[in-house]
């Protein structure tokens, strides 16, 4: 008799382990999963099947649910056994979010809808592109007063209107109006103590931005990419995506990022870029 369970990782630390081994197949595709399991994030849950008594548990999925209530989830068999797991799971945890690949979202949308009869307030279709170009050896901007530079935490400050900006239009859901000043500086400064952040600076002035915001063994996933309105058209995107790529080439990995499908601007500039779209990805937020 097969026994099906899950269970978080931190209760069980070798359990991180079996996770990382397991999501290496799948790496580019869930990078962010991948980060927090090789982080031991409290996060992390593992479904784990058992073939009797004496039988050793085998990994059949893993999924995160962090404190914002956000779930992503790395599951290749949605079988009957699994969806009553995670109709348990949902039992106790409310969801505000969940992303990734399109047809395992749905799945999850379905369970919810069954089980908690939920419709997602908001849906958001994404392609995961990768880059396959020729990585420039370097980037030059058009005009004397531009350059491209890496941040540091010096350059918070000068990086909250793009955070607060990026959060604004490309982060929060449709009903979220007001902006917490204080949690996005406190996610900048996380971000800039454990990605990696180009900018393009513009008589001291920082107008458009790109960073990572997930690094695994193999991959680097870019995001938070985002240009003041007024500087837009100038090719900044493409350049800073670009920057990264590079960066990642020089520790031998590879580049993917996330971009929405009617984000008609940035395909472009990430097509010019060297990015080609792999797969597609949902998002979906609950009231």
């Amino acid at each position: 008799m097969t026994t099906w369970f899950y269970k978080c990782a931190e209760q069980c630390p070798e359990l991180f382990d079996s996770a990382e081994e397991f999501l290496s197949e799948y790496e580019k595709k869930y990078c962010a999963l991948m980060e927090r399991v090789l982080q031991k994030d409290s996060s992390v849950y593992v479904i784990l099947k058992k073939d009797g008594p004496l039988g050793l548990p085998q990994v059949a999925g893993v999924f995160s649910f962090n404190r914002g209530r956000s779930f992503t989830s790395c599951i290749p068999d949605y079988n009957s056994k699994i969806k009553k797991l995670l109709r348990e799971f949902f039992r106790t945890h409310e969801v505000f979010s969940i992303i990734g690949e399109s047809e395992g979202v749905k799945k999850i949308e379905q369970i919810l809808y069954e089980y908690k009869n939920l419709l997602p307030a908001e849906i958001r279709e994404m392609f995961l592109m990768e880059y396959n170009g020729s990585v420039p050896a370097a980037v030059e901007l058009k005009e004397q007063d531009e350059k491209i530079k890496r941040c540091s935490g010096e350059d918070a400050e000068k990086l909250m209107p793009l955070q607060v900006n990026f959060s604004c239009e490309e982060v929060y859901p449709f009903w979220k109006k007001e902006v917490n000043l204080a949690a996005e500086r406190f996610a900048l400064d996380s971000t800039l103590k454990k990605q990696i952040v180009f900018a393009v600076d513009k008589n001291n002035c920082l107008v458009s931005r790109a960073q990572t915001n997930a690094r695994t063994k193999n991959y680097f996933q870019i995001g938070g990419v985002y240009t003041l309105k007024e500087y837009r058209g100038r090719g900044y995107a493409c350049q800073l995506v670009k920057m990264i790529a590079d960066t990642a080439a020089s520790e031998n990995k590879k580049t993917v990022l996330y971009v929405r499908k009617e984000n008609a601007g940035a395909l472009r500039s990430y097509t010019k870029a060297g990015f080609n779209q792999t797969a597609e990805y949902r998002m979906v937020y609950y009231r």
